[in-house]
């Protein structure tokens, strides 16, 4: 996830080169609108993929915690 938070992210900002060079409003809209969609998808990507690692922590500490209290 974090890699295709990072890929998303490199989009968005060969995008957002691309952007200086465009004169046509059109076109700058469009490629303004997919700027922020990539900008949205990775934040996404990123907590999501931070939630995965809490919550993998979070049960790993509660496996550790039984095997704990099973060995008492």
């Amino acid at each position: 996830m974090r890699q295709q938070a990072s890929e998303a992210r490199l989009a968005a900002k060969a995008l957002q080169k691309k952007l200086q060079t465009v004169t046509d409003p059109e076109e700058r809209k469009q490629i303004a609108q997919q700027m922020n969609d990539l900008y949205a998808q990775a934040a996404s990507l990123r907590n999501e993929a931070k939630q995965r690692h809490y919550m993998e922590e979070s049960i790993e500490r509660e496996f550790l915690s039984i095997k704990a209290n099973l060995e008492d």
